[in-house]
């Protein structure tokens, strides 16, 4: 019979290996089972099954058993009991249930690019990534949307690229919002111009998904250029004939306007150029439109102001103007440069000079003599020259003929016999030069005097009856009488140039001639330059003269603020050779207020108490030659104070002074319409009397002829450098060895006083 063999123990199971592919599981070491061990049945079944032990799934010899025979995601039930001689068996190990996993999902995609479609209508973004061979992914899924994510619960994908096929891909669409099958939020075309965010995830067959990978924003674009339109609008010119006339001294604007498809083009780059061919000058002056399309390129009180060499710049005038074009910015649709031109003309106004009266004696050949000059002093000369078209009419109106005048040395000159012409008209004549600004019509009414010279009312004949052919008598000379001059303002820390002008006119009834000093200078600090105004002015004519003005040096420590220069003129005429006139012109002109600097102050007169201590000397030698120079006429032995007694002094007049400003630069027919005069404009000058310099050094109180206006010593002493300033602005000092000096207002350098 069969031997007494013990029961074998029931195998215990222990899984040691669990891939998509591969189940391992071993139990104990085969000697735990005893002799007669002949193997291990082992039993597989599908989660749940019953398992039938007369049917083993597969046969082991040793402790442990490789199932490769598996499915993803499958479930099985194992089981394992041990076989041995004699039939005997142990009893079924407890079931080892094991799930088999999935593989892992695939990885995800790298390099992840996305961007606008090159050359398109717009609407479509181009998606890419680096394509790998060997992923296990079978499909990758594509997520668009406006808002940056990092999941893809609830999107629906606006493309899956299935696998074979390889990126880039184009999408033109944005990706559903759900819950579940709700849409919350349908799929829309993508919008130009609008940012959005990309995402993709790789999918493998068994539909495990990759991380989630996102690229933006990324905006898409229409790339068709759009057309332009540029225009130029110019405010302040003047339209004769189609031709843009642009002031000189007058506001000026002009504006680029930018529109694209009808619509103002904001942000854009437009550009402004002004070109005078003639001079070589030009500016180009760029900027960015606003929110209505436009770049004011040029807004200036005037060009001049703007820029001083236009007022030499007249004629023709090239405006080119535009905007560039865009292709460099994502979020917008490009558009192309364009451009546009226009001719303007830089203006100069003229005036005629000329009487309006012209006085003749008897049946004499009569003459009128006319000037053509620019208006503005800055554009002397810059005008060409014209011609001037005459009328002459009768006592009823009536023409006696016409002509043309061409100018001869920049004069205009109209001689006639005619004893029935009672009025010339004169008009200048600017065709083809519209830029040329023209007065009116300009009248000379024609006198004849009488005998007894009064006017005679009818036409001078030889029958006697009312005239003579004798030219009147020129038997005084008057004076030029000298209006409207220009008074100039500078400033004191630079050295710059100015023309200033006056006009004069002839009082005379017959012609002169003037000659005016070249050049003039004041204390050293401005220097006058003639430029033009020498020569012959017609009777009652009047005529412009023009100076350069040219500061010498810094002005910057000048106290005073006022200045007066007085040029010589002499007068002639050919009436009557015996006669002449010798008189002067004189000019004001000013300083800009210093700004005060206490601090420099106190130190400038700490120094100069030094330099009068150490250069004592110096300034001693250096003062005895001002001495012989600026010596005052009491000085001279052969003038004597019983001279002076017959000199009036005291107060200038003041009128005027607070009608005009002479920190300001006030143009000709400014000073005229105010109806000042240089008088009127003179700084209050207070005068010293004859005798008032003696008496201040020797103690002797100067008594005035009433006594009521004795002045009273108002000298200010000065603790820091020991100089004395009297009422009339006199500086006095003593130096160590007894000496006084004086300064008048006004001079840099002092004088030693003598008795």
């Amino acid at each position: 019979g069969a031997p007494n063999i013990a029961r074998p123990p029931a195998p215990e199971l222990t899984l040691t290996q669990l891939t998509p592919s591969i189940v391992e599981f071993s139990w104990q070491d085969v000697f735990d089972f005893g002799e007669g061990l002949l193997g291990f049945d082992v039993y597989r079944v599908v989660n749940g099954s019953a398992i039938d032990l007369d049917a083993p799934y597969a046969d082991s010899g040793l402790n442990l058993t490789v199932d490769t025979n598996v499915n993803y995601g499958d479930v099985y039930d194992y089981a394992v009991r041990s076989r041995h001689v004699f039939g005997l068996r142990s009893n079924l190990s407890d079931v080892l249930t094991v799930e088999v996993p999935y593989p892992a999902p695939p990885p995800a995609v790298t390099n992840l690019t996305a961007f606008d479609v090159a050359a398109d209508l717009g609407g479509h973004l181009s998606l890419g990534w680096d394509h790998d061979t060997m992923t296990t992914a079978q499909a990758h899924r594509v997520f668009v949307t406006t808002q940056a994510f990092n999941s893809t619960d609830g999107m629906s994908p606006v493309m899956t690229l299935e696998s074979g096929d390889a990126p880039p891909i184009v999408v033109n669409m944005t990706s559903a919002l759900m819950d579940g099958t709700t849409v919350l939020t349908p799929s829309s075309p993508l919008m130009d111009g609008t940012s959005y965010h990309l995402g993709v995830v790789a999918v493998d067959e068994y539909g495990n998904m990759s991380s989630l990978v996102t690229f933006g924003p990324v905006a898409p674009r229409n790339d068709s250029l759009r057309a332009v339109v540029a225009s130029l609008v110019l405010e302040g010119a003047q339209n004769a004939s189609g031709a843009h006339l642009l002031p000189i001294d007058a506001p000026m604007k002009a504006t680029v306007h930018v529109s694209i498809d009808g619509s103002p083009l904001s942000a854009a780059t437009a550009w402004f150029h002004l070109e005078h061919a003639e001079s070589g000058f030009s500016r180009n002056i760029t900027g960015v439109t606003d929110a209505s399309g436009q770049h004011v390129a040029l807004d200036v009180t005037s060009l001049m102001a703007w820029e001083s060499s236009m007022a030499q710049n007249v004629g023709e005038l090239t405006l080119t103007y535009g905007v560039i074009g865009v292709d460099d910015d994502p979020a917008q649709q490009p558009w192309g440069s364009a451009s546009g031109s226009m001719t303007a003309y830089g203006t100069v106004e003229v005036e005629i000079t000329a009487p309006t009266i012209v006085q003749i004696s008897g049946d004499e050949t009569w003459s009128i003599d006319l000037t053509v000059q620019e208006t503005l002093v800055e554009q002397t000369g810059v005008a060409p020259a014209l011609s001037l078209a005459y009328t002459v009419l009768d006592a009823d109106g009536n023409s006696l003929g016409d002509g043309t005048l061409v100018p001869n040395a920049g004069s205009y000159v109209l001689e006639s016999p005619s004893t029935e012409a009672a009025m010339v008209r004169f008009s200048l004549v600017n065709d083809g030069q519209p830029w040329v600004l023209v007065p009116g019509v300009h009248e000379v009414t024609l006198e004849r005097g009488t005998d007894n010279g009064g006017i005679d009312p009818g036409n001078q004949s030889d029958n006697g009856q009312g005239g003579t052919n004798d030219p009147a008598e020129a038997t005084e000379l008057l004076p030029l009488v000298v209006s409207d001059c220009t008074v100039r303002s500078f400033p004191r820390d630079a050295t710059v140039e100015q023309n200033t002008q006056c006009v004069l006119r002839n009082p005379n009834a017959f012609p002169v001639t003037v000659i005016i000093d070249s050049s003039a200078e004041t204390l050293g600090l401005m220097r006058f330059d003639l430029v033009q105004g020498n020569g012959d002015i017609p009777a009652n004519g009047e005529q412009n003269v023009v100076w350069s003005m040219t500061t010498l040096r810094s002005l910057a420590d000048e106290k005073n603020t006022d200045f007066e220069t007085t040029l010589a003129y002499a007068l002639t005429t050919t009436s009557n050779a015996s006669l002449s006139y010798d008189g002067s012109i004189t000019l004001a002109w000013s300083l800009e207020e210093a700004t005060s600097d206490d601090s420099t102050t106190d130190g400038s007169s700490g120094s100069n108490a030094l330099v009068i201590g150490f250069g004592a000397v110096a300034i001693i030698a250096g003062l005895v030659v001002a001495v012989v120079v600026l010596r005052r006429p009491e000085d001279d032995e052969d003038f004597s104070e019983d001279d002076l007694d017959d000199m009036g002094y005291g107060l200038v007049s003041t009128r005027g002074r607070d009608a005009v400003d002479l920190a300001t630069t006030s143009s000709l027919s400014q000073l005229k319409s105010s109806g000042a005069s240089l008088e009127d404009v003179q700084p209050e000058v207070k005068e010293r009397p004859s005798d008032a310099l003696i008496s201040e050094v020797s103690g002797v109180e100067h008594e005035d002829e009433d006594a009521d206006d004795e002045p009273t010593s108002s000298e200010e002493d000065s603790a820091d450098d020991g100089i004395n300033v009297d009422e009339f602005g006199t500086e006095w000092y003593e130096d160590e060895v007894g000496t006084w000096w004086y300064r008048e207002a006004g001079q840099e350098d002092w004088s030693e006083y003598n008795e």
